[in-house]
C-alpha cells in the first residue's frame, strides 16, 4: 500500500509484487483492506456527527 495523489485526488495504491501470490492471497488482502477502511470511515462519520451536535 502506497499513498498517492493525482490532481488533488488522494488514494491508496495496492500493488501485488510477488509472482507467487495467488488469487486467494489477493482476495484475502483486499477483504482486510476493505474491512479496515469501512471501520475508519464509520469512526470518521461518528466524529463528524458529534462535532455537529456540539
Amino acid at each position: 500500500m502506497v499513498p498517492s495523489e493525482v490532481r488533488g485526488v488522494y488514494f491508496l495504491r495496492f500493488a501485488v509484487c510477488s509472482s507467487r501470490s495467488t488469487e486467494s492471497d489477493i482476495t484475502f488482502a483486499w477483504d482486510v483492506i476493505r474491512e479496515l477502511t469501512e471501520s475508519v470511515l464509520k469512526d470518521s462519520e461518528k466524529q463528524y456527527n458529534l462535532q455537529l451536535l456540539f
